[in-house]
């Protein structure tokens, strides 16, 4: 999980292809505000195009004082990040993202790889 918010494109947090259900669990030491999440996936430069299953659909939970659970789709170009906005700022505990829907992959069919996260005050 510590390559997907390593702040470098060039890692990647990857599911096992045995993993029907994957999911990236991350857990914050201190709770960080902020209100815009930004992932980047395994397949965004054009070298690693189609290399990876491309989530389609995920599931994400964000941890604070409360529970907030939302499914959202994922953007159709392997370039572009997805980018969710909450309504409120949030002191995010930890985070949870689950794929729910993915194309598969050519080279490295049944992974699905997150490259980064990050969690940001404002756009």
């Amino acid at each position: 999980a510590s390559r997907a918010v390593d702040n470098q494109h060039g890692t990647s947090w990857v599911a096992l292809p045995e993993d029907t259900a994957p999911k990236l669990e991350l857990e914050l030491s201190t709770p960080t505000k902020g209100r815009v999440l930004m992932l980047a996936f395994g397949n965004h430069n054009e070298e690693d195009r189609g290399r990876f299953d491309r989530p389609t659909r995920l599931r994400i939970e964000f941890r604070g004082r409360k529970v907030q659970t939302l499914e959202v789709d994922v953007p159709a170009r392997d370039e572009e990040k997805l980018v969710v906005e909450l309504e409120k700022t949030l002191a995010l505990r930890g985070l949870s993202i689950e794929v729910l829907e993915r194309n598969t992959g050519s080279k490295l069919p049944g992974r699905v790889a997150i490259a980064e996260v990050q969690w940001l005050e404002e756009l």
